[in-house]
C-alpha cells in the first residue's frame, strides 16, 4: 500500500496488470465526486428546472385561463341547474297540490251524490217528487262551440267564442311601495260554461227488479220501464247491480264503476287531412274518437256511474231508488284544469303534454282528453272491451283461449313494466286504445302511479315519454262508499302530466346572459396570460448567467479543500491498520493507549476496550464448556431412568383403561337393555333410533317404526302369576326377533309394550306384511309350564323417508303412538298406519282437552233436565240430569264428543264429583220448593264407581247435604269393560243401603249385559235408544219384548229412552212399557224450563 497520492502497478496470478489507487487519491476523488459533481449537477439542474419553471408558468397561465373559463362555465351551469331545480321543485309542489285538490273535488262530488241518493230514498216514489228532485240537481259544464279545420295553418279553429279583452282587465300598480314583483291576473271567464243536469235518470225499482218509475233528463238511457234483474235490460247490457241491491240494508249505498261504450280511434295524435293521408285513412274526424283540440269533432265517450239504495217504509224495504250520474261531470273536472300558468281551459289540448286524467280503483282509465284512451264496454255484448295490451300480455291472452273479460279476472297485473316493452302489433289495426294500467306493461309510469297511491297518498316523478321529459303526479281519490270501501285508492287515482321544459324557460334565459359574460372574461384572461409568458422568458436568461459564474468559483475552492483533508486522514488510518494487524497475528497484549481526541482516537480507544473484553470472554467460555460437558453426562443417566419408569406406568395405565372400558360397556349395556328379555329398553331404543335416523340422513332410505301393545297380557298375569307372565314376554321377544330382518332392532319399552325399528325397507307394503305376520303369530296359543296361553296385540306404524326433511325420533315415535291409540280405540287386535289425519285429530283433541279443563275450572258446566213420563199414571215419575258444557265460543257441546274428551283427558273423576254435588244441590232446592219430581237420575261410569273412595264420597256428600236416597237414581254406564267385577258389585251395596235406585243404562249395548242384572240387584233397566229407533224391524222388536218381559218377571222397572215418534210410543205402550223418556214427550230443558214444565204437568193432572 502507498501512503501517497499516485498509482502503483502490480501483477495478479494471471499476470494481467491492475491499477491500485491510494487512500489520498480516493479521498480526493471522493471530495470531487461529492462536492464538484453535485455542484455541476445542481447548476445543470437549476437551469433545467428554471426552464421547466418557465414552461410550467406558461402552462399555468394558459391553464389558469382555461380553468377560469371552465369555472365560469361551471358556475353558470350550476346556477342554471340550481335555478332549474328550484323551478322544478316549485312546479312539482304546485302540480302535486293541484292533483290532490282535483282528487278532493272529485271526492266531494261523489260524497254529494251519496247525500243525494240517501235523500232520494226518503221521497215517496212518485213522478212529481222525482221531477222536482232532479230539477234542482244541475252543475256547470263547458259550452261546446263549433269547430272547423284551418287549411292554411293546418290546425283546428274554434268558432263563436266571445272575446273578453282580458288584457284590459289587468291592474297596474299605483304605489311605489308595492311596485316590486307586482303581478295582476284578469278574472277567469265564466260565460264559457252552462248548467246541465247532474243525473241522466232517476228510477224506482221494485223488489223483483222491475222499474216502476223512471225520470230521464237525457236520451242516453232507455226511457222504457224494464226489469233490471236481467242485465240485457240495463245500460249497454253491462249493469249487473240488481243482485247487489238485494244484499243492501237500509241506509247502505251501492255505487257502480264507470259504465260507457268504448269509442275506437283510427290513430293517435292530431287528426288532420295530412295525418289521415299518412295513415292511409279517409279524413273523417266525426267517425273517430274525440281528442280535445287534436280532434274536436270526434265521438265523445258517454257514460254513467250509478248510485242505488233501499227505500223503506216503517223499517221494511219496499224497493230501491237509483241515480245515474252523468260521467261528463267527472271528466269536466280534469279537462278544465291546466298545470301551467294558464291554470284553466275550457277545451283541453293533449298535444301540449299538459293535462289531467283519471284511473279507477282497478287501474282502468275513466277520464282523458283523448276519449279513445277511456276504457269502456262493447255495446253489442255488454262485456268489457279489450284495452290496449302489451305484446307479452296479448300473447298470454291468446294462448289462454279465454274471453278478455275472463282473462282479466285471473291475469297477473303490472308485470315488470318498462320502456323497452312494446304494444301488441296485432292490435294496431283494431282501433282499440283503451288504457288499462294493469296490462299496459310498456308504460312504467302506470306502476309508478299505483305504487305512489298504494297507501292512499300522492306524489310525483319524472319520466321520458313520447319524446318529452314529463313530470307526472298521482293522488288517490278519497272515497269509501260501497265497493270502494276496501280500496286503498278510494274511487281511483287522479294523474297530471306536464312538459317540464316549460318550467325551465326563465333559467334558460339566465343561461344565455351568463354565456355572454363568460366570452368577455375569456378574452381578458388570454391577454393577461400572454403578457406573463414574455416576463418569464426574460427572467430565465438572467438566471442562467448568474448560475454559470458561481459554479466555476465553487469548483476551484472544493478541489483545494479536498487535497488537504485527504493527506491528513490517510496518515491516521495507516496507524490504525498496523495496530489491528499486530492483534490479529496473536500479539493480544497490544494496545494503542490513545488519549481523547478526534474520531480516529475514539476508534483506537474502542479497540483497546474491545481487546480487553475479548480476552475476558475467552476465559469464561473455556470454563462454561467444561461445566456443560459434566451436565450432559448427568442428563443421559436421568433420561435412561425416566424411560424405564414411563414404560412401566404405560403398561399399568393400559391395563386400567381396559378394565374401565369393560366396566363402562357393562354399565351402558345394563342401562340400555331389558334385563328380562335382553332386548333394548326404552332408553336404548331411543338412542338407537336417533342413530339410525342420523346414519340414514340424506340417503333417501325408508325407516319404519312399530309400537306393539299386548292386549291380553294383564289377564295372563292375574290368572297365572308374574312368573308365567315373564316367560310369555320372553317368548314374545323371541317371536318378534324371528319376524324381523337382519339389521332391524327390537326393543321392550316396558310392561307389555314392544317396539321395532325397520331400517332400509323397500316399501310400506313390506312393513305391513311383517305386522300381519306378527299379529298372526301372537294370535296362536302357546304352552308355558303346562298352561295354554292366548295372547294378542295391537300395532301402530309410522314411516319416514330420510332426506332433506327427515323427521326426528320424537316425531316418529309420536306418530306411531297416535296410530296405536287409534287401533286400540277401535278394539285392538289389528294394526294402523299413521297418516296426517291422525295428527290433526290429536291436535284437535288436545285443544278440546285443554278447553275442557278450563271449563271445569271456571265452573262453566251446565245441567239440563229431561223428564220421564208414566203414561199409565199420567205423571212425571223422574228426571234425568244431563251434563252440557257451555263453551264460550261454540255454545253447548255435543254429549258424545264431550264424554269421549272427558275419558281421554282423565277428567272423569273431577266431572263425576261436580255432577254429584250439583245433583244433590238440585234435589235440595226442588224439595224446598215443594216440587214433585220423583227421582233425579244422573249417569256414572262403572270405572269411576270402582275408584277407591268414590262410593264413600257419594255417601258423605249426601249426608252433608241431607239428601234422602229415595230421591237419587244412579244410572250405571259401561263404556269400558269392568276388569274387577267383584269390587263393582261390593260398591253398589252401601248405595242401595242409602235407598239410592240403581239403573242399568244402555242395556244390550256397550258392555252392559244380563250378568249385571243377576249379580248386582239392579232396580231399573233402560232399553237403549238403538233398539227403540229400530222399532218396525222384527229383530229389534223381539229384543224389546224380551227385555220388557224379563223386567216384569224379575220385578225390575223398565224405561224406554230415545222415543221420538208416536208410532214408537204406541208400540211400547202396547207392550206394557209405560215409562217413556225421549224427544217425543220432552226434550232436555234448562232448570227454569223444567220447573215450569213439572209444575204445569202436575197442575194439569190435579185438575183432571
Amino acid at each position: 500500500m502507498s501512503d501517497g497520492i499516485g498509482l502503483k502497478m502490480t501483477k495478479d496470478k494471471s499476470s494481467f496488470p491492475s491499477i491500485k489507487i491510494g487512500l489520498r487519491g480516493k479521498l480526493i476523488a471522493l471530495f470531487v465526486a461529492i462536492k464538484v459533481l453535485p455542484l455541476v449537477f445542481l447548476a445543470w439542474l437549476a437551469w433545467q428546472y428554471s426552464s421547466q419553471l418557465a414552461d410550467l408558468l406558461k402552462q399555468q397561465f394558459n391553464g389558469f385561463a382555461e380553468v377560469s373559463k371552465a369555472s365560469l362555465q361551471q358556475i353558470g351551469a350550476e346556477a342554471v341547474d340550481d335555478s332549474m331545480a328550484s323551478l322544478e321543485d316549485r312546479a312539482r309542489n304546485e302540480i302535486e297540490r293541484l292533483t290532490t285538490d282535483t282528487a278532493k273535488q272529485i271526492s266531494r262530488l261523489l260524497y254529494a251524490t251519496d247525500d243525494d241518493i240517501l235523500l232520494a230514498s226518503t221521497l215517496s216514489p212518485e213522478k212529481r217528487y222525482y221531477e222536482q228532485f232532479l230539477k234542482h240537481r244541475t252543475t256547470l259544464a263547458p259550452v261546446q262551440y263549433s269547430w272547423q279545420f284551418d287549411e292554411k295553418n293546418q290546425q283546428w279553429q274554434q268558432l263563436g267564442v266571445p272575446n273578453y279583452h282580458q288584457e284590459s282587465l289587468l291592474i297596474k300598480n299605483s304605489l311605489t311601495d308595492n311596485s316590486r314583483a307586482f303581478h295582476s291576473r284578469p278574472p277567469e271567464a265564466t260565460n264559457h260554461f252552462q248548467r246541465l243536469p247532474l243525473y241522466h235518470e232517476m228510477t224506482f225499482v221494485a223488489l223483483d227488479g222491475q222499474e216502476q218509475l223512471k225520470i230521464s233528463t237525457s236520451n242516453l238511457l232507455a226511457k222504457e220501464l224494464k226489469n233490471i234483474s236481467d242485465r240485457h235490460n240495463t245500460f249497454l247490457q253491462a249493469e249487473t247491480y240488481f243482485a247487489k241491491l238485494q244484499q243492501l240494508q237500509v241506509g247502505e249505498i251501492y255505487v257502480s264503476q264507470v259504465i260507457g261504450e268504448y269509442i275506437p280511434t283510427q290513430f293517435i295524435g292530431n287528426y288532420t287531412p295530412a295525418s289521415a293521408a299518412k295513415n292511409n285513412y279517409k279524413f273523417s274526424p266525426k267517425d273517430s274518437a274525440y281528442a280535445g283540440k287534436e280532434n274536436p269533432l270526434g265521438k265523445r265517450f258517454k257514460g254513467i256511474v250509478r248510485w242505488a239504495t233501499p227505500v223503506a217504509v216503517a223499517g221494511k224495504i219496499i224497493g230501491y231508488v237509483t241515480l245515474a250520474l252523468n260521467h261528463d261531470h267527472i271528466i269536466n273536472i280534469t279537462d278544465t284544469i291546466m298545470p301551467t300558468d294558464q291554470r284553466y281551459t275550457s277545451f283541453p289540448d293533449p298535444s301540449e303534454g299538459n293535462y289531467a286524467f283519471i284511473w279507477d280503483h282497478l287501474g282502468r282509465n275513466i277520464a282523458h282528453p283523448r276519449h279513445y284512451f277511456i276504457t269502456g264496454y262493447d255495446g253489442q255484448t255488454g262485456l268489457p272491451q279489450t284495452p290496449w295490451l302489451e305484446q307479452g300480455v296479448y300473447d298470454d291472452w291468446q294462448q289462454s283461449g279465454l274471453s278478455y273479460a275472463a282473462y282479466a279476472q285471473q291475469a297477473t297485473p303490472f308485470r315488470d313494466q318498462n320502456l323497452a316493452k312494446k304494444p301488441a302489433k296485432q292490435m294496431q289495426s283494431t282501433g282499440l286504445r283503451g288504457l288499462d294500467c294493469r296490462f299496459l306493461d310498456f308504460a312504467p309510469q302506470c306502476h309508478g302511479w299505483y305504487e305512489l297511491t298504494s297507501k292512499g297518498g300522492s306524489g310525483s316523478f319524472i319520466i321520458y315519454w313520447s319524446g318529452l321529459w314529463k313530470l307526472v303526479t298521482a293522488a288517490s281519490i278519497p272515497y269509501t262508499t260501497g265497493q270502494y270501501k276496501s280500496s286503498p285508492r278510494g274511487f281511483g287515482v287522479v294523474t297530471i302530466g306536464t312538459n317540464i321544459d316549460e318550467f325551465y324557460q326563465p333559467a334558460k334565459a339566465s343561461e344565455a346572459r351568463l354565456k355572454e359574460i363568460i366570452n368577455v372574461t375569456e378574452t381578458s384572461v388570454a391577454q393577461q396570460a400572454e403578457s406573463g409568458n414574455q416576463a418569464i422568458t426574460h427572467n430565465l436568461l438572467q438566471t442562467a448567467k448568474a448560475l454559470s459564474y458561481s459554479t466555476v468559483i465553487m469548483i476551484a475552492l472544493v478541489v483545494f479543500i479536498a487535497i488537504w483533508v485527504a493527506s491528513y486522514v490517510s496518515s491516521r488510518i495507516v496507524t490504525l491498520v498496523n495496530g489491528f494487524a499486530k492483534f490479529q497475528s496473536g500479539y493480544h497484549q497490544f494496545r494503542f493507549n490513545a488519549g481523547k481526541g478526534d474520531e480516529i482516537d475514539t476508534i483506537a480507544v474502542a479497540f483497546d476496550q474491545m481487546a480487553d473484553e475479548v480476552i475476558e470472554h475467552l476465559d469464561k467460555l473455556e470454563l462454561e464448556v467444561q461445566r456443560r460437558t459434566e451436565s450432559e453426562d448427568q442428563l443421559k443417566d436421568m433420561h435412561g431412568q425416566l424411560e424405564a419408569r414411563v414404560k412401566e406406568r404405560t403398561k399399568e395405565l393400559t391395563l386400567e383403561v381396559a378394565q374401565r372400558q369393560k366396566a363402562e360397556f357393562k354399565v351402558r349395556y345394563l342401562a340400555e337393555h331389558d334385563e328380562l328379555t335382553g332386548l333394548l329398553n326404552r332408553r336404548g331404543f331411543y338412542s338407537e333410533l336417533n342413530k339410525v335416523i342420523h346414519q340414514e340422513q340424506n340417503k333417501q332410505t325408508n325407516i319404519a317404526l312399530m309400537l306393539i301393545d299386548l292386549d291380553r297380557f294383564k289377564q295372563v298375569n292375574d290368572a297365572f302369576g308374574h312368573k308365567i307372565g315373564d316367560k310369555l314376554l320372553t317368548h314374545i321377544a323371541e317371536l318378534l326377533i324371528q319376524a324381523t330382518r337382519s339389521g332391524d332392532l327390537v326393543a321392550r319399552l316396558g310392561g307389555d309394550e314392544f317396539a321395532i325399528i325397520l331400517r332400509k325397507h323397500q316399501a310400506l307394503s313390506g312393513v305391513i306384511d311383517i305386522a300381519k305376520q306378527i299379529l298372526s303369530q301372537l294370535n296362536l296359543p302357546v304352552e308355558i309350564d303346562s298352561h295354554i296361553l292366548h295372547s294378542a296385540a295391537s300395532i301402530g306404524i309410522s314411516n319416514s323417508t330420510c332426506g332433506d326433511n327427515t323427521i326426528s325420533a320424537t316425531q316418529l315415535l309420536q306418530q306411531a303412538d297416535l296410530a296405536l291409540y287409534k287401533v286400540k280405540k277401535q278394539g285392538g287386535l289389528n294394526y294402523q298406519v299413521y297418516d296426517d289425519r291422525l295428527a290433526f285429530i290429536a291436535k284437535k283433541q288436545r285443544q278440546w282437552e285443554h278447553e275442557m279443563v278450563s271449563l271445569l275450572q271456571k265452573q262453566e258446566l251446565m245441567l239440563y233436565f229431561q223428564p220421564r213420563y208414566n203414561y199409565q199414571t199420567q205423571q212425571v215419575v223422574g228426571v234425568e240430569a244431563l251434563l252440557r258444557p257451555q263453551h264460550p265460543k261454540h255454545g253447548l257441546m255435543d254429549p258424545e264428543n264431550f264424554l269421549e274428551i272427558i275419558e281421554r283427558s282423565g277428567l272423569s273423576y273431577q266431572v263425576s264429583i261436580w255432577l254429584l254435588e250439583n245433583v244433590c244441590k238440585q234435589v235440595v232446592n226442588w224439595r224446598k220448593q215443594g216440587l214433585e219430581f220423583g227421582r233425579l237420575a244422573w249417569n256414572l261410569s262403572a270405572i269411576e264407581l270402582n275408584q277407591k273412595g268414590f262410593v264413600e264420597r257419594i255417601c258423605q256428600t249426601m249426608k252433608t247435604m241431607q239428601v234422602p236416597g229415595e230421591y237419587i237414581e244412579i244410572e250405571i254406564t259401561e263404556r269400558h269393560k269392568i276388569t274387577d267385577f267383584a269390587v263393582f258389585a261390593d260398591n253398589l251395596r252401601p248405595l242401595r243401603a242409602l235407598g239410592i235406585t240403581i239403573t242399568l243404562d244402555d242395556l244390550g249395548t256397550e258392555y252392559s249385559s244380563l250378568q249385571r242384572m243377576l249379580e248386582c240387584n239392579i232396580d231399573v233397566i233402560k232399553i237403549d235408544k238403538y233398539f227403540v229407533q229400530q222399532i218396525g224391524h222384527k229383530k229389534a222388536e223381539l229384543v224389546i219384548e224380551l227385555l220388557i218381559d224379563l223386567g216384569q218377571k224379575m220385578h225390575i222397572e223398565v224405561i224406554a229412552e230415545g222415543v221420538e215418534t208416536k208410532s214408537q210410543l204406541d208400540y211400547l205402550l202396547s207392550k206394557n212399557c209405560s215409562v217413556i223418556q225421549g224427544f217425543y214427550y220432552a226434550k232436555p230443558m234448562s232448570e227454569e224450563q223444567i220447573l215450569g214444565y213439572i209444575n204445569s204437568n202436575n197442575t194439569s193432572k190435579n185438575r183432571s
